[in-house]
């Protein structure tokens, strides 16, 4: 597969050849490359467009302003991480590269949700707001609650593709702290450092990932199996899903927590070209036990990974990043 497929959500809940269809097709992208473009999701586009501006507005902030509200939370990034803080290419397996060319402002669930377990409350933090812009708490938190629904048909969407029951994800979500992380790639007036790009190769680590992204220059790239290097180009108004290792652990492997990258702009653009990007982690209740799935093992194929907590499993890989 050396593209990503871009599919519609209007057959979820149509017929049972089309939802069986729709299975069949999500199934096949996220064995052969692990992502796959969503349109017609149903989110109001305005909904949309109200987070992006408003977190443009925080961005375009001085850098001391935005430093008032600097996540200090490690592991569970909440608020505003700097430029030059973090290498998410450390996360998988590389010892020294440069830090990524980013800043970015991470938030949760506006409220701890009730019957957290003790051993899973150590991993929640609260989310911290700036004094200004006024409407980026209300933005962002409307946009969480509108991606977090969206995140729950993904869950009933996986359940068709992997032969399980309807409603086998059912709960799984109840207390999770999935992470709305905005990133916002600044222009590049000087040259970057040897190696550097705006993100670096990485896996993504919890179940999987809704991912709002601009068409412009120095974009997002997925690997595909033979090694190659090829843009994400989604229309307007789609999201970019990709499963996260987490998935691909209760997979047993079947589908594929990919490589992805986030490259530089063209020469040409470099000195004026910004990004943006508003990336929703769905991550399951952080004392949830990720073991093989019934339909994703067998006699000649048994589980490769042993159990693992998810917020266990989570937090090591952010660690490992430095942020």
């Amino acid at each position: 597969m050396n593209a990503i497929p871009i599919i519609s959500l209007k057959r979820l809940h149509g017929t049972p050849g089309e939802a069986s269809e729709l299975a069949r097709e999500v199934d096949e992208a996220l064995t052969q490359i692990g992502f796959f473009i969503i349109v017609d999701h149903g989110i109001d586009p305005e909904r949309v467009r109200l987070a992006d501006a408003e977190a443009r507005n925080f961005f375009a902030l001085p850098l001391a302003d935005k430093m008032r509200i600097r996540s200090t939370a490690k592991g569970s990034p909440r608020g505003f991480v700097p430029p030059g803080a973090a290498s998410l290419a450390r996360s998988s397996g590389q010892l020294a590269p440069p830090s990524d060319i980013r800043e970015s402002f991470g938030m949760g669930p506006p409220r701890l949700p009730e019957g957290v377990t003790a051993a899973a409350r150590a991993f929640y933090s609260a989310n911290v707001w700036p004094d200004t812009p006024l409407a980026l708490r209300a933005a962002l938190e409307c946009y969480y609650a509108a991606i977090s629904e969206l995140g729950q048909a993904m869950f009933t969407l996986f359940a068709q593709a992997l032969d399980l029951p309807t409603g086998f994800f059912e709960g799984v979500m109840d207390g999770h702290n999935s992470t709305l992380r905005v990133n916002h790639y600044p222009a590049q007036p000087e040259a970057p450092l040897p190696g550097q790009i705006r993100a670096g190769a990485h896996t993504d680590y919890g179940a999987f990932t809704i991912l709002l992204a601009q068409n412009a220059s120095g974009g997002l790239q997925v690997r595909t199996r033979a090694g190659d290097w090829i843009d994400v180009l989604a229309p307007e108004d789609s999201f970019v899903v990709n499963i996260g290792d987490l998935m691909m652990r209760w997979t047993n492997d079947r589908w594929l927590s990919n490589l992805h990258r986030v490259g530089n702009p063209s020469q040409a653009l470099a000195a004026s070209e910004q990004r943006q990007s508003l990336a929703f982690f769905a991550n399951p209740r952080e004392d949830l036990l990720i073991e093989c799935l019934p339909t994703c093992a067998s006699a000649d194929n048994p589980p490769r990974h042993p159990p693992v907590l998810a917020g266990q499993y989570r937090l090591s890989k952010i660690l490992a990043t430095g942020a």
